[in-house]
């Protein structure tokens, strides 16, 4: 499912089938096409851009994620939820069609139950895009997933301003127990680095060059988590921020209200 919404990826390749080619087929043209020098200075100069494109003041912008839970709920009753990205720099950010900011959220059970697990309502954001996929959790160990969250950003962010994505757990009742979920929330590496469509190539020819400097790249900014468990914390490069571990903030007191879990 995928939506867009006025109001933070598991990001999910396409799978190419291999056609079975007869012995006297001819081979297609392009598969002997070679990334030539002009299209290959077209992708590092594309790159190159993108390593600029979020710095402030000469240094790495800097990001937020924080976690806000506006109404008291009790583990595994009716809650919502914001995932919220903060600009912590004193500069403007822009993240285009050609360099998004991806996001992957993944809702997850707290515990194991003999039962097909509890309703979510729709994600929806503030800026940019979702795709979800739900996943079967009966039986399954803690921190399976239940549904995974592609968020692709898409936007400006003033200084001090944040975006949101917002999550709806229903009541986890159920025969078997009480399901409880928690969050776990990954900036994904290849955050703005250019897309191979914007680059401007005519083809696929230089997928795999492309590819190669995608696997070089660095993220273009420096993310940080913030709750009332742990405080201000830096985010390691591929790390995941646990909402148990941060925990959230909350309109209402009370360590149910706070510690992450739903």
């Amino acid at each position: 499912m995928s939506s867009k919404f006025s109001r933070r990826s598991l990001a999910q390749g396409a799978m190419w089938a291999v056609p079975t080619i007869a012995a006297t087929s001819a081979i297609p043209a392009y598969a002997a096409s070679i990334c030539s020098p002009t299209s290959k200075q077209k992708i590092d100069e594309a790159f190159n851009k993108a390593r600029a494109l979020h710095q402030c003041n000469g240094q790495p912008a800097q990001l937020e994620l924080n976690i806000y839970q506006a109404l008291a709920a009790s583990d595994g009753f009716v809650s919502n939820v914001a995932v919220n990205v903060k600009n912590l720099s004193s500069c403007t950010l822009n993240f285009t069609a050609a360099n998004p900011l991806h996001l992957t959220v993944a809702i997850r059970n707290n515990v194991s139950l003999n039962d097909s697990g509890r309703s979510l309502s729709n994600p929806s954001t503030s800026q940019g895009s979702i795709s979800y996929q739900n996943y079967p959790i009966q039986n399954q160990p803690v921190g399976t997933a239940q549904r995974i969250v592609n968020w692709t950003f898409v936007g400006s962010i003033s200084p001090n301003q944040e975006k949101d994505l917002a999550l709806g757990f229903l009541d986890g009742n159920s025969p078997a127990g009480r399901w409880k979920n928690y969050i776990t929330i990954t900036p994904e590496l290849a955050s703005g680095a250019p897309t191979y469509e914007s680059i401007g190539l005519s083809s696929n020819e230089c997928r795999d060059y492309y590819n190669q400097q995608l696997a070089l790249w660095k993220l273009t900014v420096n993310w940080v988590t913030r709750g009332p468990k742990n405080g201000t914390q830096a985010l390691p490069s591929g790390s995941a921020a646990d909402s148990r571990v941060i925990g959230n903030y909350s309109s209402v007191t009370g360590s149910a209200s706070t510690n992450g879990i739903w």
